[in-house]
């Protein structure tokens, strides 16, 4: 959902990530406007994949963190990435993110930096799950550039569907579909997003999750495996770690990284 991005660049996407159902505690309940919100923070992070999770009406939800990666020698650290999500109703958010600034290094020492570039957009809930009926939300949104080394120059707009279903002892499953307009030199080209997400809870303040996402351009097929530790000290703060791999692509795009989820 239009941040940096790990696969074509030297930092890492924490922007968007996964849903974080794994406190132990009912995914759902009701609030005193009648909207269905959760008792824990649900954040859009440490992974590549959102959750159809939407911000109960009359809060506010800021994610932040840092990531360091390494592709093909370089190393980068990327400071701030962050998503403010603000619901608009019951069914709707507004998504602002920033990409965060870059600091990227070269083995001869040569090194650049700079702001990449944000993202304005939406989720929109379309099905509240129950039973085998999973819960469905849609993304649609824009990469807003900021210019410099690390911003493409124009917006590349982006269509997204989520679904997540419940399984039992507080374990769910996540399938992610996308579809995104690459800038490409002076020209644009189709990326086509798609994943999975596993999330295990582990205990009634922490859980884990391994996740699997490709992204595929006429030419070029990446994939990458995400595992890490989400710990909720309270239920509206998420503390988190991750650790991406390549699969299938050698010597490019190893990333750790540390977080922060709070709801007001």
């Amino acid at each position: 959902m239009g941040t940096t991005v790990l696969r074509n660049r030297p930092c890492v996407r924490i922007i968007a990530g996964l849903v974080t159902l794994m406190s132990g505690v009912p995914f759902a309940v009701v609030d005193a406007q009648g909207c269905t919100t959760t008792s824990t923070i649900v954040a859009d992070r440490p992974g590549f994949l959102s959750g159809p999770s939407v911000l109960a009406k009359g809060s506010v939800q800021f994610e932040s963190g840092w990531a360091m990666s390494r592709t093909s020698g370089n190393t980068a650290q990327t400071i701030g990435p962050s998503l403010l999500r603000i619901p608009l109703n019951c069914r709707a958010e507004l998504r602002v993110a920033s990409g965060g600034y870059v600091f990227d290094h070269a083995p001869s020492g040569a090194s650049i930096s700079g702001m990449a570039d944000g993202y304005l957009g939406t989720k929109l809930r379309l099905v509240r799950g129950s039973g085998l009926r999973p819960h469905l939300a849609v993304f649609a949104g824009s990469s807003i550039p900021v210019g410099g080394a690390f911003s493409h120059g124009r917006a590349e707009p982006e269509g997204d569907v989520s679904a997540l279903w419940d399984l039992p002892k507080g374990q769910w499953v996540l399938g992610y579909l996308g579809l995104a307009s690459r800038v490409a030199g002076d020209g644009r080209e189709n990326e086509r997003i798609a994943g999975g997400t596993w999330g295990i809870p582990l205990g009634a303040k922490a859980g884990t999750f391994v996740e699997v996402a490709e992204f595929a351009r006429h030419d070029t097929r990446s994939r990458f495996v995400t595992t890490g530790l989400q710990v909720f000290p309270f239920a509206a703060l998420q503390v988190d770690g991750f650790v991406t791999v390549p699969v299938a692509h050698a010597g490019s795009n190893v990333a750790v990284g540390v977080g922060v989820a709070r709801r007001w």
